[in-house]
């Protein structure tokens, strides 16, 4: 893989975990994001201010938005737990990049968890998507898998998810806090998918425990505005014993963030 794949190692702490003490779902993005930032910066993909830009993008007013992702979760680490999370980007797309992770346990060496992301070019100055300039895709070339390398598969990508026509559940009057803005002054994007948990039914969570969830970022939330938290049931291909849900996340009548979440009964 000729150093195109990153790995740094992790050990699961007391704050990251949940009553049973299972890593929490944003604790695991958490550790995601903190990887694929630190992998970003090695490459010089990232600025020291945590954008990430790189020179060559910084003279064109471009930055790199993330848009979609999917992660599947087959095992949650303990509390205690080391695990080394790798992570890797395939720039071979005309519009967009991919960038994947794996989370392996370090003392059984399965892989337990995965996942796959889509992220855009946006110029700074219009706001608008714009596409990937082929100087910069050369630049790329070398930091990319020299064969396609897929976490969960070749098949498997990030699906639209659609709006919520009839709220079975709506948790109202969440605020985006001083406290959840990240170093380029934006709402962390672990929020959303915090906010999204809010609204799943509490006896859900007494039994049973998220396997997979899409999340899609459709527009940038502000600080103090109120956001609302909206929940349906998703009866597409649900299969016996679990469920599914879609989510919206509603502010100023803006969507912000759209999700879908799968359940499975605890073992």
């Amino acid at each position: 893989e000729n150093g195109t794949v990153y790995a740094e190692s992790f050990q699961v702490r007391s704050c990251e975990v949940d009553p049973e003490r299972r890593t929490t779902l944003p604790a695991l993005l958490r550790l995601m994001q903190e990887a694929a930032t630190n992998h970003a910066l090695r490459v010089g993909l990232c600025s020291e201010d945590g954008f990430c830009v790189d020179e060559t993008m910084a003279a064109q007013n471009l930055i790199w938005v993330l848009t979609k992702m999917r992660l599947q979760v087959h095992d949650y680490p303990k509390w205690g737990d080391a695990i080394e999370v790798r992570t890797w980007f395939d720039s071979s797309g005309r519009l967009s990049a991919r960038r994947d992770w794996e989370v392996i346990d370090v003392a059984s060496g399965k892989t337990i968890s995965g996942a796959t992301s889509v992220w855009v070019l946006v110029n700074t100055e219009t706001m608008r998507l714009a596409r990937f300039p082929p100087h910069m895709k050369a630049t790329y070339e070398d930091k990319t898998p020299s064969y396609p390398k897929f976490s969960l598969g070749e098949d498997v990508s990030c699906n639209k998810i659609h709006d919520i026509e009839e709220c079975e559940n709506c948790i109202v009057g969440l605020r985006a806090r001083l406290s959840d803005m990240d170093m380029n002054n934006h709402i962390n994007n672990v929020t959303y998918l915090e906010w999204v948990l809010d609204a799943i039914p509490e006896q859900e969570w007494q039994t049973k425990i998220c396997r997979e969830v899409d999340l899609e970022w459709c527009a940038q939330g502000k600080v103090h505005i109120l956001v609302d938290s909206q929940m349906s049931a998703d009866e597409t291909h649900q299969a016996e014993d679990e469920s599914r849900y879609v989510h919206n996340l509603i502010q100023a009548k803006k969507t912000l963030f759209k999700a879908r979440t799968r359940w499975e009964p605890m073992a």
